[in-house]
């Protein structure tokens, strides 16, 4: 069989439609690398504190990750177990770590908390990593046509193609 013969035969229109089916499929993943990339917010630990509002220890100020406090993203609040260990930082200067506390927990909150937020990830990384990717798909592709070309009737693998698919 020719080239101009397998032209014209169905399998190469399956062959075709299979080709850019998964090239489309792979530029929609392109999307989905673009959006993991994209800039977030998010809450940073190390630089959010809380600051004592009553009592003895008044205006002190507490980091959050070095007493082991940390937000929820979700709630952007302390845990319940958390927001006790506040409470005790901030009435009595320590955390209790052993559940037989002598310490009791205040009833009233007695702190404020003081978010700090940070971003990760920027647009140069979703756009750059995006067209990384695509050109990615592009020779990727390209060398797969050729490959098959070359392997079906011997033609020059890296010949300069006429159009996209050729």
């Amino acid at each position: 069989m020719t080239k101009e013969q397998f032209l014209n035969t169905v399998w190469y229109r399956l062959l075709q439609v299979i080709f850019i089916g998964s090239f489309i499929v792979l530029l929609i993943f392109t999307v989905g690398i673009f959006r993991l990339n994209e800039p977030e917010k998010y809450i940073d630990d190390t630089k959010s504190s809380i600051t004592c509002i009553s009592g003895d220890y008044k205006n002190n100020t507490y980091s959050l990750s070095k007493n082991s406090l940390y937000i929820d993203n979700w709630s952007k609040d302390l845990s319940d177990y958390g927001k006790d260990n506040a409470k005790k930082l901030c009435a009595y200067n320590k955390i209790s770590i052993t559940f037989n506390s002598n310490y009791p927990t205040p009833i009233l909150d007695n702190y404020k908390l003081n978010i700090v937020y940070g971003i990760r990830g920027s647009w140069i990384n979703a756009i750059g990593f995006s067209l990384l990717y695509i050109i990615f798909i592009f020779i990727f592709f390209w060398f797969i046509k050729r490959l098959i070309f070359f392997i079906a009737f011997g033609d020059n693998i890296l010949k300069k193609p006429k159009k996209l698919f050729d």
